[in-house]
């Protein structure tokens, strides 16, 4: 049995959890919305640009979204993105029931 091609948003999700500092920044913005600045004391391996540089594509697919203060985006999970993938993977698990 041919499991259903998954919508584009979980394309998407998969394709940016395949980096290991994207997941690192989704732990951390999962727990709690953060700031770049506590994003990078939290994650210091990480200079502050491919912090930025991964926020940014994951903004533009709809896995997480922003809210500014002045000069300050405090970042945070869109959970909804995650659900609908984890939605597919549960799919999978379950034998293809949908």
């Amino acid at each position: 049995m041919l499991l259903p091609t998954p919508p584009v948003l979980t394309n998407d999700c998969l394709k940016a959890l395949s980096n290991p500092t994207r997941i690192l920044i989704v732990r951390q913005l999962s727990a709690s919305p953060m700031t770049v600045t506590e994003l990078c004391e939290a994650l210091p391996d990480f200079p502050q640009t491919t912090i930025s540089q991964h926020l940014s594509l994951m903004r533009m697919l709809g896995l997480v979204s922003f809210t500014s203060s002045g000069n300050v985006h405090t970042y945070r999970v869109d959970k909804s993105a995650f659900v609908a993938c984890a939605d597919f993977i549960r799919d999978i698990v379950d034998g293809g029931a949908a």
